[in-house]
């Protein structure tokens, strides 16, 4: 319904990499989308982030500027 309500072009959904597309709340998710989205569904494995390490000197702050994932800011589309 948002995406109709804002005419958006396309839905792109990520699957956690340990999560299985065929069962579970994203297989539902996936599967509504899938069939009632009014426009493209892009659905996409997210690849696992880590930081590197390494002995050069790094930037201070640079390492801690990411947010973990479930933290990061939602922003609607």
């Amino acid at each position: 319904r948002v995406a109709r309500d804002r005419g958006v072009d396309l839905i792109v959904l990520g699957i956690s990499p340990g999560e299985r597309l065929s069962e579970g709340s994203a297989a539902r998710t996936a599967e509504s989308l899938l069939r009632h989205a009014p426009c493209e569904v892009i659905i996409d494995r997210l690849a696992e982030t880590s930081i590197g390490a390494d002995a050069s000197e790094v930037p201070a702050g640079a390492a801690g500027a990411g947010l973990p994932r479930k933290e990061a800011p939602r922003r609607p589309v």
